[in-house]
């Protein structure tokens, strides 16, 4: 679980457990077992939903965009099919600020699985420890962040152990050396 925000504006990011379903008018436009539920203060829970699990060709960019000192700029979409309309009814916080970046960033379905973020970091690990100053290169993920952990193991990294952040809570330190 992320714990963002402040004491007096408490944010909170967690794994919803169960599968979630968007049902817009009566239709489902989206499905998720990888959906994450925000819970700010004085606010209603919000669950946040990768876009590869929803159908995207009936949502619609508006020029709405609104600021939130807690996590960025959120950019809106109207739902909309033949005979219905709902304008701004879904936003996205494709860049928000530190601390609660999980509710933007995602790996299409189509390219996971496929080693793309493994060669990634692997390439980039490698580069790193060939620097002349660099004895070692960490990584920092959630424990329950399956999809990092693989990653991380599967470019030899080792845990090293915990950290504790003032907002995110607990934190995984993982570790590999020259």
């Amino acid at each position: 679980m992320t714990q963002a925000g402040t004491k007096d504006h408490p944010i909170t990011i967690a794994p919803i457990p169960e599968r979630v379903r968007v049902v817009w008018r009566g239709r489902t436009i989206g499905e998720s077992a990888r959906a994450l539920e925000l819970n700010e203060a004085g606010y209603k829970p919000v669950a946040y939903i990768p876009r590869a699990d929803v159908d995207m060709s009936l949502l619609e960019r508006t020029d709405r965009v609104t600021t939130c000192p807690y996590k960025g700029e959120a950019h809106y979409f109207s739902i909309r099919d033949t005979g219905a309309r709902d304008d701004n009814a879904v936003w996205t916080y494709e860049t928000p600020i530190d601390g609660v970046a999980e509710i933007a960033y995602g790996v299409e379905e189509t390219s996971q699985g496929q080693g793309y973020a493994t060669e990634a970091v692997d390439a980039s690990v490698c580069w790193a420890l060939e620097q002349r100053s660099v004895r070692a290169v960490q990584a920092v993920t959630f424990a329950w962040h399956r999809a990092s952990l693989r990653v991380i193991e599967k470019v030899g990294m080792r845990r090293v152990g915990t950290r504790e952040h003032e907002t995110l809570g607990e934190l995984l330190v993982f570790e590999r050396r020259r």
